[in-house]
């Protein structure tokens, strides 16, 4: 299938050869994911660096060409370091210039899945004083391992 024919409501399939590259992640760092995707400058970031890997002053210029509008650099390093907290980003040596002078790569893809849960019964929303005890022991639970 297509992707340029896919509507935005439909899922894209995977192939199955490409389903045991795919890891789920823990709680908080599918939260680090989350949070990294929640900001349109991180998500320009993570565009260009599908593209190909650059360097800082290389995004900091698409990203005043693509928003109009200039970040200082320790604004621009902040979005990268939020994005490498959660895994997404990566550095690496320049081949052009041996200097200091790191590039920026995409170091993970992400994609996000659904699992859709049966309708619940009459007897399961009675059961709520229940649901709520679990609710707080795993709360707890989840508190304790951080």
């Amino acid at each position: 299938m297509n992707e340029k024919n896919l509507k935005a409501d439909e899922a894209v399939p995977v192939p199955e050869s490409e389903l045991s590259e795919w890891e789920t992640l823990p709680d908080t760092q599918a939260l680090d994911v989350i949070r990294a995707y929640g900001h349109s400058i991180r998500r320009i970031i993570l565009t260009l660096l599908d593209i190909r890997p650059m360097r800082k002053t290389e995004i900091a210029r698409y990203i005043h060409r693509f928003l109009g509008k200039k970040y200082s650099r320790s604004l621009i390093q902040h979005h990268l370091k939020l994005l490498d907290r959660a895994g997404l980003i990566g550095y690496m040596d320049d081949p052009e210039v041996p200097s200091k002078t790191k590039l920026v790569y995409l170091k993970a893809k992400t994609r996000i899945q659904v699992k859709q849960e049966p309708k619940p019964k009459l007897v399961d929303l009675i059961t709520s004083d229940m649901v709520e005890m679990e609710f707080w022991q795993r709360f707890k639970e989840q508190a304790k391992g951080r």
